[in-house]
């Protein structure tokens, strides 16, 4: 039987404009190792947006093994890889 470790991708508005974009928000990652805070947009380089970064992590996540598992609301992306 596979086992199998997740990470829930989650975009974070810590105000309560929910436009994307907004400034306030923030890109964490949550697996078994606990909170990560994977990006605050806030200090992102100019010229770089919000769904850039965002898909920048996606990428990253692909190169790293984790399958795209689901979409949780408008706010999160559930990724899945076997377990080491």
């Amino acid at each position: 039987m596979s086992k199998w470790e997740y990470c829930l991708l989650i975009n974070v508005w810590i105000s309560d404009d929910f436009v994307l974009g907004c400034p306030n928000s923030r890109l964490y990652g949550i697996t078994s190792k606990g909170l990560e805070l994977i990006t605050d947009f806030r200090t992102r380089p100019k010229g770089v947006d919000e769904k850039m970064v965002v898909a920048q992590t996606i990428f990253q996540l692909g190169n790293d093994g984790w399958e795209l598992a689901g979409i949780e609301g408008v706010n999160g992306m559930m990724f899945k890889r076997p377990k080491a």
